[in-house]
């Protein structure tokens, strides 16, 4: 019906995301917090988004990165301070691998408004799959070119964001490249990179 707000066609209860939460715990995995579309903006939204991902996780959930990387600065931040979220990983491009805010460490968010540092860090993200697929519609060979350049920082931490999709949707041979596993054909993610 509102298809420009559909966030995913599953719940966490059903019994292939239990099953998932179960699978990351089991192999030291952090979950965080996939914000819908309108819990950027409101807080009833993110809060019932949190309550139902640690009553079916059985998890503190400590971070988040919010759908469609939709951000309203400093409201988002303070919507995600309220409810006790620890990190954010939204403020990237969606458009272009790179740094948003020119900054390649975690930082605290800071509110303008009322001149105040946040409890909030943001681990910068620095690039998606759809970036270079969709957005970008990049080939295997450029996708990893790109990938590459976007590494070439003298210190500090890239995030890449990689969906779990069946392989048959992604690029398996540039997910190898980059360092990530494919198992039972579905693509687990982590960190791109990390110098100190």
């Amino acid at each position: 019906k509102d298809k420009l707000h559909v966030d995913a066609y599953y719940s966490f209860s059903d019994r292939k995301i239990m099953s998932l939460f179960t699978f990351l715990k089991s192999e030291g995995h952090e979950i965080a917090l996939h914000g819908t579309v309108r819990s950027h903006k409101s807080a009833a939204q993110m809060r019932n988004n949190l309550n139902q991902l640690e009553e079916n996780s059985g998890l503190k959930i400590k971070g988040i990165r919010q759908h469609r990387l939709m951000w309203q600065h400093p409201e988002t931040a303070l919507l995600q301070e309220e409810a006790g979220l620890l990190y954010d990983s939204t403020l990237g491009f969606a458009i272009h691998e790179g740094f948003r805010n020119s900054y390649c460490h975690p930082f605290r968010l800071f509110d303008f408004k009322n001149n105040r540092m946040l409890s909030v860090w943001e681990i910068p993200l620095n690039v998606m799959d759809s970036t270079l697929f969709h957005y970008r519609n990049l080939n295997l060979d450029e996708a990893g070119r790109a990938i590459e350049a976007g590494q070439a920082v003298p210190s500090g931490e890239a995030v890449a964001v990689w969906l779990r999709l069946p392989t048959i949707h992604a690029v398996p041979d540039l997910l190898r490249f980059m360092g990530y596993s494919i198992k039972e054909d579905e693509i687990i993610a982590r960190t791109l990179m990390r110098r100190e």
